[in-house]
């Protein structure tokens, strides 16, 4: 097992010693000036390659001329971010609204974000990058992020197994003595969404460890059993919650009801 959670913390440092940044941080950095230069759901999904695919549209059809309105409308949302003025003067300019306005706009976007890269990245990973070159930005993110470790498919099945297994520390406790609850929550939840975070798209909706009734299952399974109380507390909220959505609120007992006034004030 140490040699396992060896190769995890290796694979978390995203250019080694000449980096110094794990995975994480470098993409919450990329991310973070992203949202100062386009805004969060831009910069978000131009460095995710999520945006849309302005090649595969045929404007004649209703749809995509649809989503080519609404793509164009946050892009003058973006340039507005650091030009209103400019973006004001777009919207009355026909070569705004064409397919290769749009698309060269984007390339320009990916060259700023380029350009950033090379402030923040080091030895081997700026090599990679000056080889892969400016071209290749709508797959930079993906390939730094199988490249240098924390995509390798056996990282993330020991990140997976160690998540299952509610996170243990070396001793092979998951909730010590004296442990800060509410910290330890946190960290169980920020290794679930990097677990979500790897899944493949199509995969999300049943990949289980990524779900919350995994992570439930996981704290009902290693709790210390003085939280036994607290549990059926939140199991009973949670009966409770979902009766009064699906309208079966009669169901419930008067004994129950009680106990619901109780939590309640």
């Amino acid at each position: 097992m140490a040699e396992k959670n060896k190769l995890v913390a290796e694979a978390d440092k995203f250019s080694g010693k000449a980096n110094g940044l794990t995975w994480e941080k470098f993409d919450e950095k990329v991310v973070s000036w992203g949202r100062l230069k386009f805004g969060e759901k831009y910069a978000r999904a131009l460095w995710r390659d999520e945006l849309l695919s302005l090649r595969d549209l045929v404007l004649t059809e209703d749809l995509d001329k649809y989503k080519f309105d609404e793509h164009c409308a946050l892009v003058n949302d973006v340039i507005a971010h650091e030009s209103p003025k400019y973006a004001n003067s777009l919207l009355t300019d026909t070569r705004f609204s064409t397919l290769k306005w749009q698309v060269d706009c984007r390339s320009r976007f990916r060259e700023k974000l380029f350009c950033f890269l090379e402030t923040i990245t080091k030895g081997e990973a700026y090599r990679q990058l000056q080889k892969r070159g400016v071209g290749q930005m709508p797959t930079m993110r993906e390939y730094f992020f199988r490249r240098f470790g924390a995509g390798q498919p056996e990282v993330v099945k020991e990140r997976e197994r160690i998540y299952l297994l509610g996170m243990p520390n070396s001793s092979g406790e998951v909730f010590p003595p004296r442990i800060n609850m509410e910290d330890k929550l946190d960290s169980l939840e920020a290794e679930r969404d990097y677990l979500l975070d790897m899944c493949p798209k199509d995969k999300v909706d049943t990949y289980d460890p990524g779900k919350e009734t995994t992570l439930v299952r996981i704290l009902q399974s290693t709790l210390p059993k003085e939280y036994d109380p607290a549990q059926k507390t939140v199991m009973d909220m949670m009966r409770f919650r979902k009766a009064s959505e699906s309208g079966g609120m009669e169901s419930i007992t008067n004994l129950e009801d009680n106990v619901r006034k109780k939590l309640l004030y």
